[in-house]
């Protein structure tokens, strides 16, 4: 990683978790998260998660980005996993970030606790130059849906998400970072 990934905000340090990267050497301990939150890899990848759903959270990327443009952050309480966050940073494009995964364990779901680590997620970026954040939300999963909506990211288009088990219909959603512009604006000013 680039030491600026490094450089975790005190944003996501202040949080009631220790926030880490994760990488391979936490295949199990991932591996054990992703059983436990099972019900949300049967709904949208239509299997059952194990070893192998933590490696491909840990190394799965898209061709086009680098290997240190991957980031997986861990937020633990007690040494266990409560939260993970997949990023993909200046993908599809220079300057955007895009979100594949934000997953909390089943009992901190619907507790406000989704919402605090993706502010301080959406400020750390917008620190490191993002200036618009995507993601996509499969039609099956509407909880997610309203949780980025109400995180102020709109609908884009409608597309096709190919799967080994199938297909779903999923909506590609997009953020501006106002507090990134800001910054940009800001450093051309002076």
């Amino acid at each position: 990683m680039t030491s600026k990934q490094q450089m975790l905000s005190p944003d996501l340090n202040s949080l009631q978790f220790s926030t880490r990267f994760l990488n391979t050497a936490d295949i199990l301990q991932l591996a054990e998260f992703c059983i436990i939150c099972n019900d949300f890899f049967e709904l949208v990848e239509k299997q059952t998660a194990s070893e192998n759903t933590a490696r491909e959270i840990l190394q799965a990327r898209p061709s086009a980005v680098p290997p240190d443009n991957k980031i997986v952050l861990g937020f633990e309480t007690d040494k266990q996993l409560v939260a993970v966050v997949e990023l993909l940073r200046d993908y599809p494009q220079q300057n955007t970030w895009f979100v594949g995964l934000l997953l909390l364990l089943p009992e901190y779901r619907c507790s406000g606790y989704g919402t605090q680590l993706w502010q301080a997620i959406e400020k750390w970026i917008g620190e490191a130059g993002a200036t618009e954040v995507k993601l996509i939300v499969q039609e099956q999963n509407p909880r997610a849906r309203l949780f980025w909506e109400r995180m102020g990211f709109s609908f884009e288009a409608s597309v096709t998400q190919v799967l080994l088990n199938g297909e779903n219909r999923v909506a590609r959603l997009r953020k501006t970072l106002t507090l990134a512009l800001a910054i940009i604006f800001l450093s051309f000013m002076r």
